[in-house]
């Protein structure tokens, strides 16, 4: 059986806080952990890709859709 799931991800008020500008430890234990578990995770935001900060880069999402959903692109490990 295959519980792998597809999780997707807000930037703003979603993965940086509105009210800190920064991203909750909370926050990268919880991607860490699905990641671990095999769990894909995306960025889906309305900003260009151009516009993600590198310290979302560097958390390894699987994929993102961007621009509203005009751009996507993405590196899954594998088939879901």
């Amino acid at each position: 059986m295959n519980n792998k799931k597809i999780l997707f991800f807000d930037i703003d008020g979603t993965l940086i806080s509105e009210t800190s500008g920064e991203i909750p430890e909370s926050t990268k234990t919880a991607l860490k952990k699905a990641q671990e578990n095999g769990h894909i995770t995306i960025i889906n935001t309305g900003r260009t890709r151009a516009l993600i900060e590198p310290r979302l880069q560097d958390m390894k999402f699987d994929g993102y859709i961007c621009g509203c959903g005009k751009i996507g692109r993405a590196s899954c490990r594998e088939r879901v």
